[in-house]
């Protein structure tokens, strides 16, 4: 059973550094309207799939939010890592 520990370890990390990522200032709030809008997804009453349906309607909300945290995690990883790099070439001037 080390196998599914290990993967909510890894889920986990991930979910937190998203968390951490929407919450730094230094990251655009164009970016974080991202998770916001899987979440008013989740929330609102039309899906693409309905709820109704036993497995498919919750499969339908997970991969959207998961799909929406990897998106604006990797952009805003790569944001942050651009900023840094730039910022590290204008001190060396």
């Amino acid at each position: 059973m080390e196998f599914p520990k290990k993967k909510f370890e890894s889920l986990w990390r991930k979910f937190k550094a998203s968390i951490n990522l929407f919450f730094d200032k230094k990251v655009p709030w164009i970016y974080k309207i991202i998770p916001v809008i899987s979440i008013i997804y989740l929330i609102f009453p039309f899906d693409f799939i309905s709820d109704y349906l036993p497995i498919l309607g919750q499969l339908d909300d997970l991969t959207v939010i998961g799909g929406s945290l990897a998106i604006f995690t990797k952009l805003a990883r790569q944001y942050k890592q651009k900023n840094e790099q730039g910022s590290e070439s204008q001190d060396k001037r």
